[in-house]
Order: C-alpha cells, then structure tokens, then sequence
C-alpha cells in the first residue's frame, strides 16, 4: 500500500493506517519519515464473510499526544470482486475534503480469505 500527495499533519510526519473490516481492526506499521507519499510493505488478512468494504484510515503518529487522522479511503470489496482488480486507487478523504490517494493490493483466496498487500511506490 504506498500514499500519494497526502495531506501533511506534521513537519516530519510517520503515518501509519488502521484497516477496519467487518468486526476486525488492524494497525499497520508505521512508516518512518513516510511523509506525504510513504510506502508500506506489508501484507494484512481478513476474513470476508458479507461485509461490503474496507475502511483505511490514515494517522500521523505523535510521541507526545494522540496520533492525528490525516484521512479516510474507502474500499469497495463487492465491486473491487466483481471487476476483478487487483489493484485500487482509491482516494483519501478528510471532513469531506480531498487528503490525498492510496494505492492498495488486494488478492482473494477463496469464498472467504482476502488479503490486503502493499504495493510499490506512487510516482
């Protein structure tokens, strides 16, 4: 999954995404010095029953106080299935204003399995 132009909370910022499926919840690493355009190599696994999307959200983390949420993207599981992608950009959005865009990987195994990978690094 890599950010692209995303909004900047912090001078030196280290986001991090939180995907949110169903009942089930994952934080993702956070990626150094990622900035406004970070890349994170990583892959997470969900168990798909009838949920219909995938909730990303994207925080800046702080040391010092509660991390600050640079946006939400949402993706579509039912039409993402149907075409047939493997690959979305889907875009980042905060308090209804553009924050940027995430490009994801997803691969189902199965009636059930997705897994949500990372991708390269947007140019």
């Amino acid at each position: 999954m890599a950010g692209c132009g995303l909004l900047q909370i912090t001078r030196k910022q280290q986001p991090y995404c939180q995907v949110d499926c169903g009942k089930y919840r994952v934080k993702g690493k956070t990626c150094k010095d990622g900035g406004q355009n970070p890349t994170w190599n990583e892959t997470l696994f969900f168990q798909i029953s009838n949920e219909a999307e995938l909730l990303v959200t994207v925080f800046a983390e702080h040391q010092l106080s509660k991390d600050a949420a640079i946006g939400s993207a949402v993706i579509p599981i039912v039409q993402v299935r149907q075409t047939a992608c493997e690959e979305a950009r889907v875009p980042v959005m905060l308090k209804g204003k553009a924050a940027g865009v995430l490009h994801v990987a997803l691969e189902f195994k199965g009636p059930t399995l997705t897994t949500f990978g990372q991708v390269g690094q947007m140019r």
